[in-house]
């Protein structure tokens, strides 16, 4: 590994100093991929009135929150980068808690989730998880939409109307009874009893409803699949997991380096 560090662009990865995790998963990722310095909240915000941006950045989650700050700086900060790293949650295997590190994690290079549709993995790593999928549920009544959370709408300030625009698209094309599901209200577990189909923007929701049989129309570019106009035939196609699942690593996976050579690839 050490004949690599040159060739990589040293990092700056942007902590939230009032979160442990956000700590812990800075540590991880310098760990594994060396270059890197860790610049903590009083810092980066400070550098920012003063219009001074990493050239090079990392950040566990989007960082929405700290300082009263609605999202400008980090989109900006992202704007301005050359290139930024987005260490999150994975697609499988998630940790058993939001602020634990027992689980999968995705890190991914100039955007927040990975596009595999030019990818073409083989299945080993994502059957060495043993994830149990449910055969295609070929009935069910209601539609499940699950509404971007108010982070990722302050990130995506478009998002804001994603979900009216979305449930009047829907009306065109369907008359079924539509539940919308978020995080604190009616949670998803309880939204796929019966349901027929899982709408999206991007959320591993969609995933989650695919991996128990129930179709997902995603509507974000990045995760497309499917469109609102086939919701009473909604495709049903989980061969993109298989990639997803090259595009996750655990903890001792990060620390040892495993993730770099995809995720530094120019």
């Amino acid at each position: 590994m050490g004949s690599n560090l040159k060739k990589k662009p040293r990092v700056t990865f942007l902590v939230a100093d009032t979160k442990l995790k956000s700590h812990k998963a800075a540590h991880i990722f310098k760990k594994g991929y060396g270059r890197c310095n860790i610049m903590l909240s009083d810092e980066w915000i400070k550098y920012s009135k003063d219009g001074i941006y990493p050239k090079d950045l990392a950040t566990y989650g989007i960082l929405i929150g700290q300082y009263n700050d609605k999202g400008e700086f980090i989109r900006k900060a992202r704007k301005k980068a050359k290139n930024f790293w987005h260490v999150d949650h994975g697609y499988f295997l998630r940790s058993s808690s939001t602020t634990s590190f027992d689980g999968y994690f995705r890190i991914v290079r100039n955007n927040l989730w990975h596009d595999v549709s030019e990818k073409n993995h083989s299945w080993d790593r994502f059957n060495s998880f043993n994830i149990k999928m449910k055969d295609l549920r070929k009935n069910g009544n209601h539609i499940v939409i699950v509404k971007p959370s108010v982070y990722m709408t302050k990130y995506f300030p478009i998002l804001d109307d994603w979900l009216g625009t979305t449930i009047n698209n829907l009306k065109q094309y369907t008359d079924r009874k539509i539940v919308v599901s978020t995080k604190n209200e009616n949670p998803l577990s309880e939204c796929l009893k019966d349901a027929w189909c899982v709408v999206t923007d991007h959320s591993n929701a969609g995933i989650e409803s695919m991996i128990n049989g129930i179709p997902a129309i995603f509507t974000n570019k990045t995760r497309k699949n499917g469109e609102l106009s086939q919701i009473e035939d909604p495709p049903f196609d989980r061969n993109f997991f298989k990639d997803l699942a090259h595009c996750q690593w655990n903890t001792e996976e990060i620390m040892g380096g495993d993730p770099w050579e995809d995720t530094t690839s120019y």
